[in-house]
């Protein structure tokens, strides 16, 4: 799995709880109940809005074991779950909450 637009939207969906009623691919605003809710930001690619990511998982009571120093794993609460390695911490990040909360990418 590589970092991309397409993870971002998965994770702001799944991970966030933002609910979309757009097409972002026409530059259209996300839209949760009918108001503007923001922008989907970078996570797969930037560690400050991957670290929001982190932050909500630890808010449910989930536990981050981030490891790597050129290849990165991360696991939220699943010990016996087997990491998957990703190129960078905010690509990791996401792959592990997306795994958490039982999508596998």
């Amino acid at each position: 799995m590589n970092a991309s637009r397409e993870l971002d939207l998965l994770v702001a969906e799944k991970v966030m709880g933002q609910k979309f009623d757009f097409n972002p691919w026409k530059g259209e605003m996300p839209k949760n109940n009918g108001e503007a809710y923001g922008i989907v930001l970078p996570y797969s690619t930037d560690i400050f809005a991957a670290w929001k990511v982190v932050e909500k998982m630890i808010s449910e009571g989930l536990y981050l074991d981030l490891r790597g120093l050129t290849a990165f794993t991360c696991n939220f609460g699943h010990p016996m779950q087997l990491p998957r390695e990703a190129t960078s911490a905010p690509l990791a990040i996401c792959i592990a909450a997306l795994r958490a909360k039982g999508i596998e990418v």
